[in-house]
């Protein structure tokens, strides 16, 4: 047996996001000033692989989180999903979906809303999971009024 994880540890007084990723698609780290998008791959085996013949690797990813950028963890199922002909949506879609600034949703309403429109009928063939995270510090924790009450986290 073995595991797939993404394990992050966020600082708010700093901005720094430790991360560790084994097994999992690349990490998307959304800049909100600029929209860019940026990956953090998998760089370790899943949890698990290997057994006693291969050490653990507890190396971490280091980065900063500016107030309202967005870290997206997701499982495969997301980017291997499938419309009608086959075509996967895959990171590329996704990637341009995360930088799109014109929407009227929240985010991941709008990357449901745009996975769907995708798929059409197509019935996934695997789960698909999607988390979204926002860092909460010292200087934003009093106002949350522009982020929704079920997306943030402290």
């Amino acid at each position: 047996y073995f595991c797939c994880a993404s394990i992050g540890e966020f600082n708010p007084e700093s901005g720094r996001l430790n991360v560790w990723n084994g097994g999992l698609p690349p990490m998307l780290l959304r800049r909100h000033a600029t929209g860019h998008v940026e990956e953090y791959p998998s760089e370790h085996l899943p949890l698990a692989v290997g057994g006693d013949e291969l050490p653990f690797n507890k190396t971490l990813t280091h980065t900063s989180l500016a107030p309202r950028d967005a870290l997206y963890v997701f499982s495969d199922g997301l980017i291997e999903a499938s419309d009608e002909r086959g075509d996967a949506w895959g990171l590329h879609r996704l990637k341009a979906a995360l930088a799109q600034d014109d929407i009227d949703a929240t985010r991941i309403d709008h990357l449901q809303a745009t996975l769907d429109t995708f798929i059409g009928t197509s019935t996934p063939s695997d789960d698909i999971s999607l988390i979204e995270l926002h860092p909460v510090g010292a200087d934003d924790a009093a106002d949350e009024t522009d982020r929704p009450e079920d997306i943030a986290t402290q």
